[in-house]
């Protein structure tokens, strides 16, 4: 709450529009959407692809073998650009 907080109080002090975030991109931690959401209101929140690639590799690593988790890595880097839902 700290972090979003004094990023409100500077946009006034320098008189700047007043940020309004339609999502917030962050590692999935509640207490980052939490805060985020108690000082700059309801939002959607979207996981930070590097932080969600990290963790989908590692757990890649423990369940697939070798010789498949480059192309599911492939696959799931493909599916993350997809246009549609």
């Amino acid at each position: 709450m700290f972090v979003f907080r004094n990023l409100q109080e500077g946009i006034q002090k320098f008189n700047l529009e007043k940020i309004n975030p339609d999502v917030l991109i962050a590692n999935g931690a509640d207490s980052i959407r939490n805060a985020f959401q108690d000082v700059l209101g309801e939002t959607s929140t979207v996981m930070c692809w590097g932080h969600m690639r990290r963790n989908v590799v590692k757990k890649i690593e423990s369940m697939v073998d070798k010789s498949e988790q480059e192309d599911l890595v492939n696959d799931i880097e493909t599916l993350q650009v997809a246009q549609s839902e």
